[in-house]
């Protein structure tokens, strides 16, 4: 009775079903349930409260298609498939998927609120095989597993700033040593600049006092050449001869 119900939720566009659920509807007999038959369970179940046990699934936007998983420069690793995350935490199969459920709320959301409960409860009660209680169950023990893994990368961002503060004293640290260490190299050359400076200045004056001593020495040598020049130069103006002697 329940895949009939599916098939007839389905001819109306209500749900969509799955490979399997296609499947099982396919192997029944060819009998359809009729509009007035799905009309008279969804109003019957509409007469009557839900179990206190049962809580109603909450309604939630249909899963995306998985993604590749992707670690960025962040460290993070992202977009890795809930069905991986799941089977990683070793959460067990369940009768009937909260995955299912969701899927079928969705295909329902045309329905008001207590019309769509309604008909997911009238499945519920025609299925032997599984019950609300099973979708529910396994979308508390996911979201048990999605809450700690999202803890987890809580922490690995705290983990990654501490290690970023870190690293980032570390180069401090090493600016604040090479800073002392340049500036007192450059005391150590600017000592050393002003002691050359000082010795080519020395080594200056030196040379310019022996270009000094060189003028000096001129000087006094060709002032006493022409003193000599001089004192020769009084015999032949003494003594001139008939021809000159070359």
């Amino acid at each position: 009775m329940a895949n009939k119900f599916l098939k007839a939720l389905s001819k109306m566009k209500l749900v969509e079903l799955t490979e399997e659920e296609e499947a099982k509807v396919a192997s029944e007999a060819a009998d359809e349930m009729s509009l007035d038959e799905i009309d008279r369970i969804l109003a019957e179940e509409a007469k009557q409260s839900p179990p206190a046990s049962v809580p109603s699934p909450p309604p939630t936007a249909p899963t995306a298609p998985p993604a590749a998983p992707s670690t960025s420069a962040s460290g993070i690793v992202e977009d890795r498939p809930f069905e991986e995350i799941y089977a990683t935490a070793k959460v067990p199969e369940a009768p009937y998927s909260a995955e299912k459920l969701l899927r079928v709320l969705d295909g329902l959301r045309a329905m008001d609120p207590a019309t769509r409960k309604a008909a997911v409860l009238a499945m519920d009660a025609a299925d032997d095989e599984w019950t609300i209680a099973d979708a529910v169950l396994d979308a508390q023990r996911k979201i048990t597993v999605l809450e700690n893994l999202a803890a987890q990368i809580q922490d690995q961002l705290g983990q990654i700033r501490q290690t970023a503060e870190q690293e980032k004293q570390t180069r401090d640290d090493y600016l604040a040593q090479a800073t002392e260490t340049i500036r007192q190299k450059i005391l150590e050359l600017e000592q050393t600049l002003q002691l050359e400076t000082a010795q080519i200045a020395a080594q200056k004056a030196e040379i310019d006092g022996k270009v000094e001593a060189a003028e000096a020495a001129t000087v006094r040598e060709i002032a006493r050449i022409k003193a000599e020049i001089e004192r020769l130069r009084v015999l032949p103006a003494t003594f001139a001869l008939e021809r000159d002697t070359p």
